[in-house]
């Protein structure tokens, strides 16, 4: 959901803040282990990713694009991905072995016509994060644009018409007075390993998460949205985050420009960075957990086998706890 404010209030900031450029060139996809399950029953297929022409920019646009009604394995040194898609697919994950750098971005549904932009804005989002050399440039201003301009390409890509797709906004009669300036937008959550260290750069806009598991087995931290809502005791029965209106996010308003808030409501954007200890896990999930399931449900998922994760997001047709679900478990002692 979508708060309806259009202002911008400056970011809450907590560490450095660094400008890097966002690269012109768009490397060819390198290779990965990836398995794919079909929400519907078909084959698993296990193999590398081949090495292409620059029409694949990284190797996570290769073999995580967004597909109806599917769930994606993908499992890299030290990191296993976890997607399972409904019908419009409106999240999106990207990794970059470059930049160290692992992003889950979930669309915002209710916002505007049903569109391809809208049901692939999220994952080329994710792509354009995932470049950046410092994720934390997000809080300026002049990098985000930067970085919407970049997730423009690759839904071009993608064979997406977006100048098509921001007219039917335009010219539907569904879009409220509270929303119509947001044709669509995303959440971010993101880690990047800071080089050569065990400190890792944090972003979160919105309520998907970055969860720290202590090797205990136990949350330590937490960022976005839900968990910001969970830690001042704001939840429902399960200890879950309420469903609350988006107070931080990234997107694209009806004249194709930058659409962003960084705080409102109390709840803020979070750009920090943390130390992971030996033992710890990183988390990176899209509100599937946390808001529309439990923490206990988070645990109890990530140390679940792919293969098991699977079996229970393919159960449920409506989507894995009535949504999509992304999940990035990330072992910094192996990465």
């Amino acid at each position: 959901m979508l708060e309806g404010e259009t202002d911008i209030p400056g970011p809450i900031i907590v560490g450095s803040i660094g400008r890097k450029d966002i690269p012109e060139k768009e490397p060819t996809a390198s290779s990965g282990i990836t398995g794919s399950i079909g929400r519907e029953g078909k084959k698993r297929i296990i193999g590398s990713t081949k090495k292409s022409e620059p029409v694949t920019p990284l190797s996570s646009f290769e073999v995580l694009q967004p597909k109806p009604k599917k769930t994606t394995l993908v499992e890299i040194p030290g990191v296993e991905i976890r997607q399972a898609s409904t019908k419009h697919h409106q999240d999106g994950i990207a990794y970059n072995t470059d930049t160290q750098t692992y992003v889950v971005c979930d669309g915002m549904g209710g916002v505007g016509s049903d569109t391809q932009t809208k049901d692939n804005f999220a994952f080329a989002l994710a792509q354009a994060v995932s470049e950046q050399s410092d994720i934390s440039a997000i809080a300026q201003m002049d990098q985000a644009i930067a970085i919407i301009d970049r997730a423009k390409k690759f839904l071009a890509i993608l064979g997406v018409d977006f100048q098509k797709d921001l007219k039917l906004n335009l010219d539907s009669r569904v879009i409220s007075s509270l929303t119509r300036d947001k044709i669509v937008g995303s959440t971010i959550a993101a880690v990047q390993r800071i080089d050569g260290t065990n400190t890792w750069r944090v972003v979160t806009l919105g309520d998907s998460s970055v969860i720290v598991i202590a090797a205990n087995g136990k949350i330590k931290e937490g960022y976005g949205e839900a968990w910001q809502l969970i830690s001042q005791g704001n939840t429902n029965s399960d200890g879950s985050a309420p469903d609350s209106p988006l107070c931080s996010y990234i997107g694209i308003n009806r004249e194709g420009n930058l659409a962003i808030r960084y705080s409102s409501r109390g709840l803020t954007a979070e750009f920090s960075e943390f130390e992971a200890l030996t033992g710890d896990k990183i988390v990176i999930v899209s509100d599937a957990y946390l808001q529309k399931s439990s923490p206990e449900t988070l645990i109890n998922d990530m140390n679940k086998t792919a293969e098991q994760w699977a079996a229970g997001a393919n159960k449920d047709k409506d989507g894995m706890y009535g949504d999509d679900a992304s999940m990035i478990i990330i072992d910094p002692s192996r990465v």
